[in-house]
């Protein structure tokens, strides 16, 4: 039985599990990159939140509460460590549903809140990234399928 410790070097690596990184097709590398996106921004929002106001501009009060956007840092951390893990399987189903989810989803959703709660404009930055990187990962979803050696689920 493997210890912890190994259990946990596999969780980071993928050592024996996952194809190397030049055999990952365009949008799981894609998808990686973005992972790195969001895992950053989470770092900063976690650790700097004021640094992050003051480069989105936001108005008082929403920049005086610095919790909340140290939550939202945590989870964006551990949305780019899922997507850079989840994408290193090399799944094209997993790129497919972050498409769906960042296209459909997240506009509603802002959209919706924003409606409902009189949220500061800053946050339309918001609407139009995740469609953009949703966007790429299609586009690149797009080359793989284009590509004669490329099979389904390999």
């Amino acid at each position: 039985m493997a210890s912890v410790g190994e259990v946990l070097k596999v969780a980071l690596t993928g050592e024996g599990l996952l194809p190397p990184a030049s055999k990952l097709h365009s949008a799981c590398r894609a998808l990686i990159i973005q992972g790195w996106i969001y895992f950053m921004m989470g770092v900063l929002l976690f650790t700097a939140p004021g640094v992050f106001n003051k480069l989105a501009m936001f108005p008082a009060p929403f920049t005086e509460e610095e919790a909340p956007y140290r939550m939202i840092g945590f989870t964006a951390i551990g949305i780019g460590y899922f997507y850079i893990m989840a994408s290193r399987t090399n799944n094209h189903f997993w790129a497919a549903a972050t498409i769906f989810i960042r296209l459909i989803w997240v506009p509603v959703s802002l959209v919706t809140m924003a409606l409902v709660f009189d949220l500061p404009p800053q946050l339309c930055v918001l609407l139009a990234t995740d469609p953009a990187l949703a966007i790429w990962t299609y586009l690149a979803m797009k080359k793989d399928l284009k590509d004669p050696t490329f099979t389904i689920g390999k």
